[in-house]
């Protein structure tokens, strides 16, 4: 059973780095190399790390209701 766990995240993982690269290549082909595909790239490194660090340091409301009731 552990065998296929590891198989299946192996897989995924790989599949994941594939589809990435994938990603990469396309936005290099559309954006291209210069001060556009360097905003972009900003722009989401920024709010995928708003996203994180507000994700990690406050709780969903869900367990808010809980407190409560």
């Amino acid at each position: 059973m552990l065998g296929r766990s590891f198989l299946t995240v192996s897989f995924f993982t790989l599949l994941s780095r594939i589809l990435g690269f994938a990603r990469d290549i396309l936005m290099a082909a559309i954006l291209g190399t210069g001060p556009l595909a360097e905003a972009f790239l900003v722009a989401s490194f920024l709010t995928s790390s708003a996203a994180y660090l507000l994700k990690a340091h406050f709780p969903p409301l869900s367990s808010l209701y809980s407190l409560i009731s």
